[in-house]
């Protein structure tokens, strides 16, 4: 038989332990015990205008190009797929937009049409900073974004 301050020791311990093996799976299975934040997309971090994990996302495989759901509420009411460059034009995010042109390997129709979903908004400081990062391949995009269409 267990005495009374055996017992007082025990089971707080044994319950300690068991919040703490709960806590660590959760944390295997990513999932923050303590909130249920969800982990970003590329592009939901770049329309909430979170470049640092736009970059630790590109410096971890993923491509900026790609197109990803953003979460309903991020960008509006509706939940489009849209690309990290794409998300920071419709964010107005120019700080994103700077990083993603100047650290990722983004092709001359890319950019053309980034600038040119920028100037369909009349988003000045986004335009401007397309054309700090124009490829050199990259044709003059006012007679050229005809074919470009709003993905959100």
């Amino acid at each position: 038989m267990i005495s009374a301050p055996a017992l007082a020791v025990a089971v707080p311990a044994t319950l300690a332990a068991l919040v703490s093996l709960g806590l660590l799976v959760m944390a295997v299975a990513g999932h923050h015990p303590l909130w249920r934040e969800p982990t970003l997309t590329m592009p939901e971090a770049a329309a909430l205008d979170d470049p640092a994990t736009v970059v630790r996302l590109m410096r971890d495989g993923e491509d900026p190009r790609a197109r990803q759901p953003i979460r309903a509420g991020v960008l509006g009411e509706h939940a489009p797929a849209l690309s990290a460059l794409e998300a920071a034009v419709a964010g107005n995010r120019s700080r994103v937009v700077e990083v993603i042109l100047a650290t990722a390997a983004i092709d001359a129709e890319t950019w053309r049409q980034g600038r040119c979903l920028a100037a369909g908004a009349d988003y000045d400081e986004i335009l401007a900073v397309f054309d700090r990062h124009r490829p050199a391949a990259a044709a003059l995009p006012a007679a050229h974004c005809a074919d470009v269409v709003r993905p959100w």
